[in-house]
């Protein structure tokens, strides 16, 4: 065998090991490896299992002869020590050179093989990678939504591919890895392969063997035995603890041999000790566990800051700390459950409401928020995504050690994916905003949101104002379904050339789906070439026509009445506009009141508005500009009845006078 010795074991280990070695490929991969993921080793994640190079059912040994393996187990395992983490980003990383052959992503992505584990076979989010000479590496159970390459794509070594995640089979309930791990697969002509059988023929910076780098990812302190399900996401930490109550503590250990002791230590303030568990080892190789100790404090238990260690073989490895107060004293600490499981800040797994159907019924979720702190935890907001609003009221305050019911629920009338963030304010200072993922859908045939129309010569300077203002959208124009006043009136402008259909789910509807008709002139709306668009991301429909809405002559004073008729997609529709141009007070009809509305805001604009009754506004902009004009009193004038040419300059001159003068002037002498 062309490999190195494996001159850095143990002896007694290597002749074990070397029992089970079979031969490495002849030739090693195009490229040395390098690490395929972020973050601290040690700290974020561990090495938790290796190749299981023992070919006997049930039993299992590692490269080194030990148990940091799984029965039959062809890969090599990143584990972090919580999803928490996993909700933070752990990168992966191509760890050579090659090209993408598939990848898979959309999975459930929080299994866990000690509780509600999924069916054997559960598919995982996953990336092959072709290295060339049969060589090929394969990255799985990644997070959901995270796979950041395609197939065909040529990648380099150390270029970001995913993240890690939990989706996919699980290890075993009896193995012990928390949850989120990278599963690092390499083969050689489909054969997987141990690589640290020659680390330093693989690897460009070997890492030390799991067992050889035992500590400690985190320590806390909390006021109950945390269950399995809190220590896979992660255990919400309790700082104040009062005089006779139970301290728990918990370290999370990685790379525990068989025959290391560990034990827990409490130290009082002035550094004395006061209490230290038995010490104890284990029966098999761990590659990560939680260990658990807590201790009473004495009613007359010293004030201020208390000291816990970790010990491994009698040598600490890690500390935490926790405050004892007087009793009123103290921290809120908050976490949330959902049925069994805790529903952790900052997690990036949504709650799944489901997918129901259109007015079925709509789905809700209980949710408890706990304070299992000291201090009353104040309740100061919860902000919800569109599409979701809270049942339940949600109290001021919830008191250390209660709870409090909070439902929240889906809406069912508009159809389409609904997701987004719950965040919850509270004076918690470690989650002032604790907030998580939710999502669900809605099923149904296709309905209309909203109809916009808007001109193709509209100014940006309008487009904005009207966006600002909340009168409409500064991309689509003015919405002309609704019950408000300001969206059933007359379309007052001049130059309306464009309509935009939303719908609330994907549509696919065709530049001919569309009839507009005007009911008084009788004229068909054309479409210009190519003016038809759609926004799949908005689900909306633009059309542009070939000519301005109601824009003639013979429609003075009253308009059109314009029918906009939706006949595909997958639904029938109909809208009928009243677009009369220049009915600034929106009455149906053009008239001298309109005349003076507009020549009060002459001089006025988007940018410097005016104070009322002389201040800009997007009906007195007939010709949606920006600006009020000259321009815009002659669209009023020249769609009144019986209108006549008068020359501009006259009109003008009239914006000398006083107000009352002109007020008088507009409502009491013929201006036509």
């Amino acid at each position: 065998m062309r490999h190195a010795e494996y001159r850095n074991v143990a002896d007694v280990e290597r002749l074990e090991c070397r029992q089970l070695l079979s031969g490495l490929p002849a030739a090693p991969p195009p490229e040395k490896f390098v690490l395929p993921i972020g973050g601290r080793p040690q700290v974020d994640w561990a090495v938790t299992a290796y190749t299981d190079l023992d070919p006997a059912p049930v039993t299992n040994r590692d490269y080194r002869g030990r148990q940091y393996t799984i029965d039959g187990n062809d890969s090599l395992h990143f584990g972090l020590p919580d999803f928490a983490a996993m909700d933070r980003g752990v990168d992966v990383y191509a760890a050579a050179g090659g090209t993408v052959l598939e990848v898979h992503d959309g999975e459930y992505d929080r299994h866990v093989g000690f509780y509600d584990a999924p069916p054997a076979g559960t598919p995982d989010n996953y990336v092959l990678i072709d290295h060339g000479g049969g060589w090929q590496t394969r990255y799985g159970r990644l997070r959901n939504g995270s796979v950041a390459v395609s197939a065909g794509q040529v990648v380099t070594a150390g270029q970001k591919i995913a993240q890690v995640g939990g989706s996919g089979t699980p290890s075993p309930a009896t193995y012990s890895e928390f949850g989120a791990v990278l599963r690092f697969t390499v083969t050689h002509d489909g054969t997987p392969v141990e690589t640290y059988l020659d680390p330093q023929a693989f690897w460009q910076a070997p890492l030390p063997f799991a067992g050889d780098t035992r500590g400690v990812h985190e320590m806390f302190t909390t006021n109950s035995q945390p269950t399995s399900r809190e220590n896979a996401e992660h255990i919400s930490r309790k700082r104040v603890f009062h005089p006779g109550e139970r301290v728990f503590t918990g370290t999370k250990w990685h790379g525990i041999n068989r025959e290391v002791p560990r034990q827990n230590r409490f130290y009082r303030p002035d550094g004395t000790l006061a209490y230290a568990d038995t010490a104890n080892t284990s029966a098999v190789d761990i590659p990560m566990v939680l260990r658990q100790s807590n201790y009473l404090l004495p009613v007359d238990a010293p004030l201020g800051e208390w000291q816990v260690s970790a010990l491994l073989d009698g040598v600490e490895v890690g500390r935490t700390s926790f405050r004892v107060a007087e009793w009123g004293d103290g921290l809120a600490e908050m976490k949330v459950r959902f049925g069994d499981n805790f529903i952790i800040d900052g997690r990036t797994t949504p709650i799944d409401y489901g997918t129901v159907e259109r007015g079925a019924g709509a789905p809700w979720r209980l949710l408890t928020a706990i304070n299992h702190g000291t201090a009353p935890l104040e309740l100061r907001s919860v902000s919800l995504p569109e599409g979701f609003r809270l049942v339940s009221g949600v109290p001021a305050t919830i008191d250390p050690q209660g709870g409090q019911d909070v439902i929240i629920q889906m809406d069912d009338q508009v159809a389409g994916t609904k997701s987004g963030r719950v965040t919850i304010h509270t004076n918690d200072t470690d989650n002032e905003a604790y907030d998580f993922a939710v999502k669900g859908a809605v099923t149904g045939p296709p309905v209309v949101v909203q109809v916009f129309v808007d001109g193709t010569n509209w100014r940006q300077s309008f487009r904005d104002f009207l966006g600002s203002q909340q009168l409409g959208s500064a991309r689509l124009g003015f919405p002309t379904l609704g019950d408000t006043e300001e969206q059933a009136a007359v379309i007052p402008w001049s130059n309306v050339d464009r309509v935009s259909v939303q719908f609330d789910q994907d549509v696919p509807v065709r530049a001919e789906d569309l009839a507009v008709a005007g009911a008084v002139s009788g004229l068909a709306y054309g479409q210009r070439q190519g003016g038809f668009t759609y926004d799949p991301a908005t689900y909306t429909a633009t059309w542009t026509l070939d000519k301005p809405l109601a824009n003639f002559p013979a429609l003075r004073p009253t308009g059109d009445r314009v029918t906009l008729t939706l006949n595909g997609g997958g639904l029938e529709f109909e809208n009928v506009l009243q677009v009369v141009p220049g009915d600034v007070n929106r009455n149906g009809n053009v008239g001298p009141t309109d005349f003076g509305v507009v020549r009060s805001g002459v001089g006025r604009n988007a940018g410097d508005v005016g104070a009322a009754p002389r201040e800009y506004t997007i009906y007195k902009d007939v010709n949606g500009d920006g600006a009020v004009s000259p321009a815009d009193l002659g669209v009023v004038r020249g769609n009144m009845a019986g209108a006549v040419v008068v020359p501009v300059a006259v009109v003008w001159g009239a914006r000398r006078e006083t107000e009352s003068e002109s007020e008088e002037l507009v409502g009491g002498v013929p201006i036509l």
